[in-house]
């Protein structure tokens, strides 16, 4: 029987490789697969591969040769015989499911015939030509008879030397064929040549055995279903053992360069062989010995499994599956050749354009990515996944995995276990389910866990990271060393800054936030929340929308905002802080330190513990608490109705002129000043200075020895129980003293009356040069005058009124009252036997008028004149002075006393007493007398009235008129008796009689 040659192994070599990829060899010559066929009439799968049978070949051989000895190109042949015909006149048995085609070409050339590459060119037109191509291409056939004939050929008169190709192909019931080809690829183009066939060699295929002929080609028929397919001899090294699964078709095995098999089929190797190639596309598995193989596939989907031993596994355009064991084994995959996985039970980092990766077993493995979009997955054990350039999907397993897709939009799936994620680009995705351990995601972007998965724990930022963001859970979020900001979202976080001026947003739960370097921020939100800072830590800003104390957190904490519209409190620490209130009713306290309070709209309280502090109130009627003599408040126009509690000395003028009140605090003799506005200054249980300074103010004291300054303003005072001292400047200003208030005072710079403030002020001075009044109440009072001309009325009560260095006028309502007149010409009025009048010497020319008995004399030396007023019987008496001493419209008797005095009776019957001196009577209306008791007078009586007034005379020897001396002098009449003498001016010495006298 036939054997084929070199040129029909190399037709049959070509058919195969266009059968096993079909789309390759459409594409190799430049044509579409159905190009002239109705589309979808061929496919891209593979075909079984032919094998050459014998009978097969003498029916083509005969055929072509016909061809050529009769010049006709046809398939009906000899005797008129179809394709089929021929086939069964040389011995094939059609039996079962049979079919049969035929394919025809010739080719030549008149001179010089290149019959080699002849048979290239004949298989090129063969499936250029559609029906010829779908004859190649038919899948039911599996054996082939090629008959490749040269000799010459007349067409239209031209003898041609001519290559003709007649390719037989059958299928006949259910036979199935190992075929292939032996060769040691000389030229290295990875196919089959004339002249590379290895013949001799031996091949089994379980038990079915042949060996390869002169061009190396070989078939054997056997069964479906595994076979151990072997090869020796044929100048092999050792014999090589494969196991195959024949489903039904043929399986094409090549030996190539006597180590290499090529299969088209899954292969298994066994002995002998560790170098195997995949053909075609078939979607076919490879694997390899328990040494070093080297596995590659096809164009299909390719499982490469390398066994033990360091493999050299190598994909070709498909979705390709390598397994990997070793550290050892290599995986080559070439650019857009499909989407590949690799299996690997060793850690591993996956060639360039392999895609994906599944780590297996339990141990902890690493598994590196490449630049392409590759799914890593881990397996049970702890992982640590690369994804690298690419938008990778990386998949941990059950244990504690680590995750880091670098550049590109990476999906991140941890799995079970306590998982980290590496994220380095802002479109990487994570996902994490319930129950799935507690993870870490490390990020070199700005990362949300929230955004990701409600299901992880904890976020570390990395590099130039900035915001951090967490989720429902109880997050740990970690900054790094750029300025960041922290958000936990919901739960009960943990967020720890760097060394940036770090912001941490609490959207809600209790958390806990620890700043570390930099000037940091910090949002808090729940009353669990808990700040932590250290010392030399930056200068740190806690907002805050709920009521917060620095000095719950941290010593070591500077300013503090308050945010939204409650009414919230706010606490400081012992540093210099910086606190700010929202829009609602805050309560600021700055504690220890230099603090700088700031209200915002609301009714804000300011409590300021310990150092000097500045507050500023804002809008809305705010409350300052101040205990250092350093602190400073700030109010601007219309900014409320504000109030000052101090506990040191504190003047509102001193720091703004748009504060309203201000109280003093404490045990402590402070003061308090107030502004331009109307204040309201309330003292403590101390000795307060109170000072409204402008504007019309309400002072009140407290317990102790108060003083109250009233600058400009019509002022109101209100002096509590201490002994106080009002300073008075305005006509309104208002004084209330109560019952059991102390002993009090008032100066005052204008004139007052104290009964018109209240019944319980002691005490009056009046201040400066004007000449103003001052005027007691019931209360025994002690008034004094200042530098002007005064008007003190002591009104009801036992007072004493000092006179100052004016012309003063000492009014006495009621009461026993002490009159001090001071320098100046003062004027007393007197209306109590208890009065009493003091003068110094040298204090000017003064005056009493008193409705009552009165004696200079029993008053002080320096009185001058006295006049009596009213309608009572009453007694004027002088002293050493040169007295001038008026009767009122009673009955006096007025004694000159000492020294040359003036006595001026009124409307009475006055008595006129000459006590010592050369005295001057003026008798006025009514009966008067004149009583002379001393020798040596020299007196003069200015308008006696005879029959009317009368001369008593006693103690001087004289007891009629005869003793008297009486001449008329000018308009006068002198009198001289007893050693005195006495002129009546402008009296007529005749009507001197002794009715005029009387004698004692």
């Amino acid at each position: 029987m036939a054997i084929q040659n070199d040129m029909e192994q190399l037709m049959l070599e070509l058919i195969n490789r266009a059968r096993l990829d079909p789309l390759g060899e459409a594409e190799r010559y430049g044509i579409d697969l159905n190009q002239d066929l109705e589309p979808g009439t061929l496919d891209g799968t593979a075909k079984q591969a032919l094998a050459m049978n014998e009978i097969l070949i003498d029916a083509a051989r005969f055929h072509s040769q016909w061809i050529i000895d009769n010049d006709i190109f046809d398939h009906t042949g000899y005797l008129s015989s179809s394709p089929s015909d021929r086939m069964a006149y040389a011995g094939y048995d059609f039996t079962g499911d049979w079919w049969w085609g035929e394919n025809l070409a010739r080719i030549g050339d008149v001179v010089n015939p290149d019959y080699l590459s002849y048979v290239y060119e004949q298989a090129e037109g063969l499936f250029r030509s559609a029906g010829h191509r779908e004859n190649t291409l038919r899948g039911v056939f599996q054996e082939v008879g090629i008959g490749q004939i040269t000799g010459t050929f007349t067409y239209e008169g031209t003898d041609y030397l001519t290559l003709m190709s007649t390719q037989d192909y059958a299928r006949s019931g259910d036979k199935v064929f190992v075929t292939g080809v032996a060769f040691n690829d000389d030229d290295s183009d990875d196919f089959y040549s004339v002249g590379e066939g290895v013949s001799g060699m031996s091949i089994s295929v379980s038990g079915d055995a042949t060996q390869t002929v002169s061009t190396g080609g070989y078939q054997v028929q056997t069964a479906a279903g595994q076979h151990t397919v072997s090869f020796s001899g044929g100048g092999l090294a050792a014999p090589i053992t494969v196991s195959i699964d024949l489903a039904g078709e043929n399986a094409k095995l090549d030996i190539v360069d006597g180590d290499t098999i090529w299969s088209s089929i899954s292969l298994t190797l066994g002995s002998g062989i560790n170098k195997a190639r995949l053909l075609g596309v078939a979607d076919l598995d490879l694997t390899g010995t328990s040494v070093a193989d080297t596995l590659i596939g096809n164009k299909g989907d390719n499982i490469l499994n390398g066994g033990a031993g360091g493999d050299l596994m190598k994909g070709g355009d498909g979705d390709d599956l390598y397994y990997v064991d070793s550290g050892f084994d290599q995986v080559y995959e070439a650019v857009d050749a499909g989407t590949d996985w690799v299996y690997s039970t060793v850690s591993i980092s996956i060639g360039a354009n392999v895609e994906n990766l599944k780590l297996f077993g339990t141990w902890n493995l690493s598994g590196d990515g490449n630049p392409s979009n590759n799914i890593l997955e881990g397996n049970s054990g702890a992982n640590w996944l690369h994804g690298y350039g690419g938008d990778d999907t990386l998949i941990g397993g059950d244990g504690d995995d680590r995750l880091e897709g670098q550049s590109g939009a990476d999906l991140l799936l941890g799995g079970k276990g306590d998982d980290v994620y590496i994220v380095t680009d802002a479109n990487d995705t994570i996902v994490e389910n319930v129950g799935e351990g507690t993870e870490l995601v490390e990020s070199y972007v700005d990362f949300a866990l929230r955004d990701h998965s409600q299901n992880l724990e904890n976020l570390t930022l990395m590099n130039y990271a900035i915001s951090g963001t967490g989720n429902g859970l109880s997050n740990i979020i970690t900054g790094n060393t750029k300025d960041n900001i922290l958000n936990g979202a919901f739960g009960d976080d943990v967020m720890i800054g760097g060394g940036g001026n770090d912001t941490f947003l609490d959207d809600t739960g209790a958390d806990r936030m620890v700043g570390g370097l930099g000037d940091d921020v910090y949002y808090v939100d729940n009353a669990g929340d808990v700040i932590e800072e250290l010392a030399d830590e930056g200068t740190d800003q806690v907002y805050s929308s709920i009521q917060f104390a620095l000095s719950d957190h941290s010593a070591h904490l500077e300013n503090l905002t308050l945010l939204g519209s409650d009414n919230l409190r706010a606490w400081g620490n012992g540093l210099a802080n910086r606190i700010e209130g929202n829009a609602g009713n805050n309560i600021i306290n700055g504690g220890a330190g230099n603090d700088w309070l700031l209200g915002a709209q609301g009714n804000d309280i300011f409590i300021d513990d310990a150092g000097a502090d500045r507050m500023n109130g804002g809008l809305g009627n705010d409350v300052y608490y101040v205990d250092d003599a350093g602190d400073t408040i700030e109010e601007a126009p219309g900014a409320g109705f504000d109030q000052v509690f101090s506990f040191v000395d504190f003047a509102l003028r001193d720091h703004s002129q748009h504060i309203e009140n201000l109280s003093l605090y404490g045990q402590g003799d402070i003061n308090g000043t107030g502004n331009g506005q109307a204040n309201i200054i309330v003292g403590n249980a101390g000795n307060n200075i109170l000072n409204g300074a402008f504007g019309n103010d309400t002072l009140f004291g407290g317990a102790g020895d108060d003083i109250f300054q009233d600058d400009i303003g019509a002022d109101r005072m209100v002096g509590g129980t201490g002994n106080d001292t009002y300073y008075v400047d305005d006509a309104g200003d208002r004084i209330e003293e109560y019952d059991g208030g102390g002993n009090d005072k008032v100066f005052s710079s204008i004139s007052f009356a104290l009964r018109d403030q209240s019944q319980y002020l002691e005490d009056l001075t009046l201040l400066g040069q004007g000449h103003i009044n001052g005027t007691g109440n019931a209360l025994n009072n002690v008034i004094v005058g200042n530098g002007g001309n005064n008007i003190l009325n002591g009104a009801a009560g036992d007072d004493t009124l000092f006179g100052g260095a004016g012309d003063d006028i000492f009014k006495d309502n009621i009461g026993a009252d002490q009159m001090v007149g001071g320098i100046g010409n003062d004027t007393y009025y007197v209306d109590n036997a208890g009065d009493t009048i003091e003068e110094a010497f040298g204090a000017g020319t003064d005056h009493v008028y008193s409705t009552i008995s009165f004696a200079l004399r029993n008053q002080s030396q320096y009185l001058e004149s006295l006049t009596l007023t009213g309608l009572a019987n009453t007694t004027g008496t002088g002293n050493g002075l040169a007295n001038t001493i008026t009767g009122n419209d009673g009955n006096n008797i007025l004694n000159g006393a000492f020294g040359n005095d003036i006595l001026i009776g009124g409307k009475g019957n006055d008595a006129f007493l000459d006590d010592s001196g050369n005295d001057q009577f003026t008798g006025g209306e009514g009966s008067d007398v004149f009583i002379f008791r001393r020798a040596g007078e020299m007196d003069v009586i200015t308008d006696f009235e005879n029959g009317i007034d009368t001369i008593r005379i006693g103690g001087l020897g004289v007891s009629s008129l005869a003793d008297i001396t009486h001449i008329q002098q000018g308009l006068d009449t002198a009198l001289s008796f007893g050693g005195a003498s006495v002129t009546l001016l402008n009296f007529d010495d005749s009507l001197i009689s002794a009715d005029d006298f009387e004698f004692v």
